[in-house]
């Protein structure tokens, strides 16, 4: 397992990244990892410093390597996912940064998580697997109370979502619909009231 409380200080290094420019990249939170009160433009610090902070953090050396591509690539993609004005060139160049991330997804799912193979869930999502769980009991109507694991659980990385599939999509609604600062919901929405 990749993850001990003890190695929690080395782990949280985002908190030790130095501010970059007037606002641009501000100091993180003691705990990262926590996600809570996260704005918009954290998410995408975090991402954006993700690399130096995930740099030699597993000690096998060729893992360590698979996860810096993976986050290169992811970076890549964000970048290109977020241009405002896509070109010929800007497109070709997208779909190309999207295969590229399929790649490292998919050996990042074969090799790297099969070499972790006994990652577990956070404490967190055990008591919100636990609440809901508990709810969904005192909600039934059944007298059958259906008796949940307290133990904490597996938990693997999916290649199965539709997440991991609309991503191949992307370069193409770009072409089609436009860059995704000019799609919103909030016209949709206010036929639905």
């Amino acid at each position: 397992m990749i993850v001990t409380y003890s190695d929690f200080a080395e782990i949280n290094r985002y908190r030790m990244m130095s501010t970059f420019g007037n606002g641009t990249i501000r100091r993180f939170k003691d705990d990262v990892s926590d996600m809570k009160n996260f704005a918009a433009r954290d998410f995408e610090d975090v991402l954006q410093l993700s690399m130096p902070a995930f740099e030699g953090l597993v000690s096998d050396k060729q893992q360590d390597k698979i996860i810096q591509n993976l986050l290169f690539d992811l970076l890549m993609f964000h970048a290109h996912a977020k241009l405002r004005m896509h070109t010929d060139n800007t497109l070709k160049s997208f779909r190309l940064a999207t295969r590229a991330l399929g790649q490292s997804l998919r050996q990042f799912s074969n090799k790297t998580c099969t070499f972790y193979s006994d990652t577990k869930e956070l404490p967190k999502e055990k008591a919100a697997r636990l609440r809901k769980s508990a709810t969904k009991a005192s909600n039934t109507s059944q007298s059958q109370s259906v008796s949940k694991s307290s133990q904490v659980q597996g938990k693997k990385f999916s290649m199965k979502t539709y997440k991991t599939h609309a991503l191949s999509h992307y370069p193409d609604h770009a072409e089609e619909f436009g860059t995704y600062d000019s799609v919103s919901t909030r016209d949709v929405s206010c036929f639905c009231i």
